[in-house]
């Protein structure tokens, strides 16, 4: 039976230096990424059992990150590597469902204690009750500058609240502005009891909203339709400033969304 894979998310070379010493020792096999996105890359291409990821990283912290874990791989462990002994942010990144924290200078003691914990309850993370699938109602693509040019309703027989419709068109907008990205990257937005998922393309942002804490299929899907609407209309759609409903076929490119 091959080791566990244990990845470590760092942009300090000693720390993941150090942590592969340990781990190796024990008998895990360790990989290794400078920032979140290689680890996220990892993630994509490997079979994880467990992540030690560092708080305090530049471009993307180590609570975004977290976020995006959960988001996009579900139950994979992940315990946090602080410099800091912060109350708050250990309070935090255990609410986003971190399952333990170590403090710098990592003890090997508390480490290992840790990633064993960790390595023995993951088959109990994986057996926990599934996430509630993610259903989409309602889509729109939006410019760069926040014009929308495109809407559709996916979900018919859903009926959203005008409130909550129109607070969706304000936070997109706001994201598309800059505003939300600069204050913290988001792509998985609360509104109400509904969620709103953005991916961003060369010249616009596509913007979903519906039910559902299980984003990994709505995530690909709304990839691979920002890359047809790149291909597609890309040379076109930074300069459209109407409606683009009558262009054939976009309207068939937003029921992937749905399956």
């Amino acid at each position: 039976m091959p080791p566990p894979k244990i990845l470590t998310i760092d942009d300090n070379p000693f720390i993941r230096k150090l942590l592969r010493r340990h781990l190796e020792n024990e008998g895990y096999e360790v990989l290794a990424a400078e920032c979140c996105d290689d680890g996220l890359s990892i993630l994509e291409t490997q079979d994880i059992s467990l992540v030690l990821l560092d708080v305090s990283m530049p471009r993307k912290s180590g609570v975004m990150c977290l976020d995006e874990i959960n988001e996009r791989f579900g139950n994979i462990p992940v315990i946090m590597v602080t410099a800091m002994s912060n109350l708050d942010i250990v309070v935090d990144v255990m609410k986003k469902g971190a399952l333990d924290y170590i403090v710098k200078p990592v003890k090997k003691e508390k480490l290992i204690a840790s990633v064993k914990r960790a390595i023995e309850n993951k088959g109990t993370l994986m057996r926990s009750k599934p996430l509630k699938p993610f259903k989409v109602n309602h889509a729109i693509l939006l410019n760069n500058a926040g014009l929308v040019l495109f809407h559709k309703n996916l979900n018919p027989l859903v009926k959203v609240d005008e409130d909550i419709f129109g607070a969706m068109f304000t936070v997109v907008k706001m994201f598309v502005k800059d505003s939300l990205r600069m204050a913290g990257e988001l792509k998985n937005i609360e509104q109400g009891n509904y969620n709103i998922l953005i991916e961003e393309g060369g010249n616009f942002f596509l913007a979903v909203l519906g039910e559902g804490e299980d984003v990994k299929m709505v995530r690909e899907n709304m990839r691979k339709i920002v890359e047809r609407i790149n291909n597609h209309y890309g040379a076109i759609i930074s300069q459209w400033q109407g409606d683009m409903k009558d262009f054939y076929g976009i309207g068939k490119l937003f029921w992937d969304l749905t399956s």
